[in-house]
């Protein structure tokens, strides 16, 4: 096990990152400082700020009363950000050591992990200043190990749902399903998690021995996680949903559009067969649930602006996952590209025909935000009009300059392959909006606002193939360049 460790620690201090970029890596460590000193602030004027949020309440009722959001809040963060140390245990599963220690040694690395390590600067400095004044510091020490212990099963939790929804995409689905019921539950006071928050682990203030128990949380799916890797660790291991090759019934239809239509089930298959792309499929049900946020939240109630921005995300999600990075999925391949006799006109329009069928389908799902207020409609239209007719344009536009190869068997929330230009993208895409819609909303007439964005959205959508030519020819006068860098990357 120890020598595990010692070739996991050899192998990142070796790492190419380490030895170019320093200028990043310097950028990466003011980052993370900056970020541990925000959480460590917040932990020592916690008990200042929940006095404030809750007058009247007992900071320790009411830091625990949020408790459950923190802890629903981290499984999903861990779900969506958190990398798999499963890559690791390939190098040795030809060699003669036991699995059982290679899976060890993986589901040990994932307690040294930055989401372990940040809610200890906000865990710590509250105990001492919120919870060891009144309760005493054998009960102080047991609640804050409980709730610490809670942490490290959110760690092994959310890495167990991600193996699972990487064999089987369903269960994603499920999870997807699961949140949004215990946030409606929780929006319409059919349920109350705040109250169920603070019964539960004020609870553990009162009877502070039974605190120990939560270790059974983190045992239980470290078990599981071990459990799983043991039979599904292999090098020829294949997901039992992973895609067989052949034709995609459902888009049969794209042969009648000719050359286009070949290029577009080209593509099709390549993000459906392919660990990256395909999760980024499975993005499209969290990013359309992402509107519920501000839908639900009064304080929006009458924000157009913050609406405009979630009409956006919601119907551009794979829009901005997927079309900044064109020519960056095809950069292992790119000469074979550039060397056919490829008409890169239609080859583009193909990308942007199925980014906008994508983005229509995002749209109708979208449409049901109407359930719970008719003007969600008029919004999400606009901006459905804008992600077709503009945002699509800047997407490819955009991609041209985007010159990393993309891993395509790499984690869907993956950052390999992303670059400075994946930030400066994000403004004039949702720049524009409000520079269009601003004027009509400074007099009040925010509906005739949305429909200057559709009307804009609507020209610049019949000037399609006028884009998508200037597209294709700054590729083929730049290709040579292009498939250079592709080489060195």
């Amino acid at each position: 096990m120890l020598t595990l460790f010692k070739h996991q620690f050899k192998e990142n201090w070796r790492a190419k990152m380490w030895r170019n970029n320093i200028a990043v890596n310097i950028f990466v460590a003011l980052l993370v400082l900056y970020i541990a000193g925000s959480f460590a602030l917040i932990g020592y004027a916690s008990d200042l700020i929940l006095k404030e949020l809750f007058p009247g309440v007992p900071v320790e009722y009411a830091f625990s009363g949020l408790l459950l959001y923190y802890v629903i809040g981290d499984i999903l963060v861990r779900y969506i950000f958190s990398n798999l140390p499963v890559m690791s245990a390939w190098p040795y599963l030809h060699l003669p050591i036991s699995k059982k220690k290679v899976a060890h040694h993986v589901l040990f690395r994932m307690l040294f992990n930055v989401y372990n390590f940040l809610p200890l600067l906000v865990l710590v400095p509250f105990t001492v200043k919120g919870v060891l004044p009144t309760y005493g510091i054998q009960t102080s020490m047991l609640w804050g190990i409980g709730i610490y212990l809670i942490v490290i099963g959110n760690s092994y939790l959310g890495g167990f749902i991600k193996r699972l929804s990487h064999m089987n995409s369903k269960w994603l689905f499920v999870g997807v399903l699961l949140y949004a019921t215990l946030i409606l539950l929780d929006r319409f006071d059919i349920i109350s998690l705040i109250t169920i928050s603070t019964y539960t682990f004020t609870f553990f203030l009162d009877y502070p021995w039974f605190s120990l128990l939560l270790i059974l949380y983190p045992l239980v799916f470290y078990f599981a996680n071990y459990n799983f890797l043991l039979h599904h660790t292999y090098l020829d291991a294949v997901p039992k949903d992973a895609f067989k090759l052949g034709d995609i019934p459902a888009l049969s239809f794209l042969d009648k559009l000719g050359e286009t239509g070949n290029y577009m089930m080209l593509e099709a298959k390549m993000i459906i067969r392919n660990k990256r792309t395909r999760g980024m499929l499975l993005m499209i049900p969290l990013g359309v649930a992402y509107g519920l946020i501000f839908v639900l939240n009064d304080q929006y109630a009458d924000s157009y602006g913050m609406f405009l921005f979630t009409g956006v995300f919601m119907c551009g999600i794979f829009m901005i996952n997927y079309g900044q990075f064109i020519l960056s999925w095809e950069g292992a391949y790119i000469d074979g590209i550039f060397s056919q006799n490829i008409d890169l006109k239609k080859y583009y329009k193909a990308k942007l025909w199925l980014i906008n069928g994508v983005t229509t389908l995002c749209y109708l799902m979208s449409l049901l935000y109407g359930f719970i207020d008719i003007k969600f409609i008029a919004i999400n239209t606009a901006m459905y009009l804008y992600c077709i007719g503009i945002g699509s344009v800047i997407m490819l536009g955009f991609s041209v300059y985007n010159r990393r190869k993309m891993e395509l068997n790499a984690s869907a929330y993956s950052w390999q392959g992303v670059g400075k230009s994946q930030l400066l993208v994000g403004l004039p895409l949702f720049s524009l909006p409000y520079m269009i819609f601003a004027p009509f909303w400074a007099f009040g007439a925010y509906e005739n606002g949305l429909i200057a964005i559709g009307a804009c959205s609507l020209l610049s959508l019949s000037l399609t193939n006028v884009w998508i030519k200037e597209i294709a020819e700054k590729i083929t006068s730049t290709k040579y360049e292009i498939a250079e860098t592709f080489r060195e990357s």
